[in-house]
This record gives structure tokens, sequence and C-alpha cells, in this order.
């Protein structure tokens, strides 16, 4: 059983905003049929061997007992799709390195610091307003459509993260807690709402190489661009496609976009000479 697809920068150069709601849903069934005590059982005695067990919608209300007793020997947890499960116990599965409570209703999500292994978790398509304690191990989270209004403090506190996914939070507010976070890589903000990038301090995010901010209501000038997020990162990707009167013109006349525009032509040429031709980031263009 293959384990969550998360976001992650190292993708494909084609991600659409769609694509990012379906990863973010990722691996969500259409129905949520209980999963019977015999499947369950072959299951669990297959990702003895594969440390891998998917539950996607099989209609969990808890964390079955004998998925707990698997213990530091289970590496992937896919619990997708499966509304107003528990999450009592997730703490005794001290091996996870990948974890999925995708669409799963959840409105606050537990501390997870016993898990010292976890890197990639996903928890998005919930209605989440707080966020447990997560491990420093983490590096690739995504809190996509969730209703947040604010980046949760546990994101931020002694936080690793390489790769955040924010999409299609209507109504986040990005602050100066996201330059907190020194070791992201990649930062998903589309379908928003902001207006502005221009209150986050970038300058203190020297490994920032990916931005998408399309679909949101950013009118494109110096003031909604700053030219630190052009200049002061490592920034070579960056999405405004969908946002108003969004032109490249107006994107040039940004202070330092010269500096990411050489950065982007290297990250495209390496691109072509992968065997792609094309890219849709910035306007499309």
């Amino acid at each position: 059983v293959g384990g969550p697809a998360l976001p992650t920068s190292a993708r494909t150069e084609h991600t659409t905003v769609g694509q990012q709601r379906s990863r973010s849903d990722m691996g969500c069934c259409a129905s949520s049929e209980a999963l019977s005590a015999e499947h369950l059982a072959s299951r669990v005695r297959t990702a003895r061997t594969t440390r891998s067990l998917a539950l996607k919608g099989a209609g969990l209300k808890a964390i079955p007992p004998q998925v707990l007793e698997l213990g530091a020997r289970l590496h992937v947890l896919d619990l997708s799709g499966n509304p107003g499960i528990d999450l009592s116990g997730l703490d005794q599965l001290t091996g996870l390195r990948k974890l999925a409570v995708a669409s799963c209703g959840l409105v606050a999500l537990p501390s997870l610091a016993p898990l010292t292994s976890l890197a990639e978790l996903n928890a998005s398509s919930n209605a989440i307003a707080i966020v447990g304690t997560l491990p420093p191990s983490v590096k690739v989270l995504a809190l996509a459509f969730n209703g947040l209004r604010s980046l949760p403090p546990a994101v931020t506190c002694g936080s690793a993260i390489q790769s955040l996914d924010l999409t299609g939070n209507d109504g986040l507010a990005l602050g100066a807690e996201v330059a907190e976070l020194t070791e992201l890589t990649e930062l998903l903000v589309a379908r928003c709402g902001l207006e502005t990038l221009s209150d986050v301090p970038w300058a203190s995010m020297h490994k920032l190489k990916t931005v998408d901010a399309g679909f949101n209501s950013i009118r494109i000038s110096s003031h909604t661009v700053p030219s630190s997020l052009l200049v002061d990162t490592a920034l070579s990707k960056l999405v405004l496609q969908g946002n108003p009167e969004a032109s490249q013109a107006a994107l040039m006349a940004v202070p330092g976009f010269d500096a990411f525009a050489a950065r982007r032509k290297s990250r495209l040429d390496k691109v072509i000479a992968g065997g792609f031709s094309k890219d849709h980031d910035l306007l499309s263009s």
C-alpha cells in the first residue's frame, strides 16, 4: 500500500490550484463504508511487513486497537475520509513518518510530540482551529481548506517545516509569524483571499524557492509584492495567476524583479533540460 501523497516542491512544474486541492484531499474515498473486521485484520497483517497502512474512507470512529498494537513498526498511516474519528492513541505509533488525516471532520489536531520520526502530515479539508504540539521532525505540512484565519502557533514553534500548504483558507492573514519558518522552501497560499504579500518580513526566509499565491485578490505592485520577496529569498517560482488585473508588466516594475527573473530562468533551463517544455507559474506567460 503506497504512502499518502503530500505537497512538496520536488513535484511537477505544472501544478494547478485544482491539483493542489486534490492533493490536499488525498486519497479520500467517495463512500465511507465500514471496513469489515476480516478486511481490517488482513490489512494489519500486510502492514506488519510493508509498514504502511491505508484506511481511507473506512467508516472508522476510532483508531482500531490492532492498528495501535503495530506501535513503532508502522511508518505510514492514512486515515483520510473518516469523519468524526477519534485520534486517541495515535501517540503510540511512534515510528510514523507519514500521516494523513484529511477530510476527517477534525476541529483540533492533538499533540503529536511523541511522533519524533514524523516527516509528513496531511490534515487538510477539516475545520481545524487548534493545532497541538508538532514534533520538530515535520518537514511537510498540509493544512489546506481548514478555514484558518491565522497560522497556528504550533506550526511556527521550533519548526523545521520545509513545505507548507495553506491553500483555500479564505480570510487567512499572513503576518510576521510566517518569517519564523526559516527552513521553508515552499509556501502554498492560493485561494486565501489575500490582498497583499507585504505583511511578511521575507528577508529572514533565505531558503524559500516557491510561493503559490494564485487566485487571491492581489493587485500586483511594489506595495503588494515587496522587493524583499524577490531579492532576499531564493525565490524562483512565483504563481500569481488568477489575481485581479494581473499583468507581467506590473510585476516587472517591482524592484528586485531582475534578481528573481534570473533565478527563474535558471530553474526553467533545468526543467527544459529534464524534458519539460512549458511552465505555468507567474502569470501563465
